[in-house]
């Protein structure tokens, strides 16, 4: 399977050190170098799994993984950091990030392990929608079709941008 991962960070250093080794091991990577760049491509392109510094200029990591959770309720997320703050950290897993690592990133086997995590699960929840999809009734179709439109976001990225600009205006 091949999965296609967005990395977000600032520090441009960072990110291609990370793009580089991700593409060594065969995956897809796109990179951003801020969060409203990061929600223009996540909004654009389809990654099962981002990868995104806490405290970056302008919106902050933690806006990306409230945005990320908002459209792709599925997509894994993994922050980085080198700010050991707690607040942030909580509120990242409180938002729904899978794992959080500390910067520096010298060993890339804990980010890499937390990778191959996030691609097993989605490999399994795959194989379970398979499953359910080979059980499902002939008529199932007809019966859903009229559904299919309720489920499309109300949002665009533009829109999540200039919502969590007047946020952080606000606070």
């Amino acid at each position: 399977m091949q999965v296609c991962l967005l990395i977000v960070d600032d520090e441009a250093e960072v990110a291609e050190r990370l793009a580089g080794h991700f593409r060594s091991l065969g995956y897809e990577v796109d990179t951003a170098g801020d969060a409203i760049e990061g929600m223009s491509k996540f909004q654009n392109g389809h990654y099962p799994v981002v990868i995104t510094d806490l405290v970056m200029p302008g919106l902050s990591g933690i806006d990306l993984v409230r945005a990320v959770k908002h459209y792709g309720v599925a997509t894994h997320v993994i922050v980085i950091t080198g700010y050991c703050a707690t607040e942030y950290v909580l509120e990242s897993m409180r938002l729904g990030a899978d794992v959080c690592l500390l910067k520096p990133l010298e060993d890339l086997s804990e980010i890499e392990r937390a990778v191959e995590h996030a691609v097993e699960e989605i490999q399994n929840w795959q194989n379970v929608l398979v499953a359910l999809e080979q059980m499902r009734p002939a008529d199932y179709e007809a019966e859903t079709a009229n559904d299919a439109e309720a489920d499309e976001p109300s949002e665009s990225a533009q829109d999540m941008v200039e919502a969590l600009l007047r946020e952080a205006e606000g606070s």
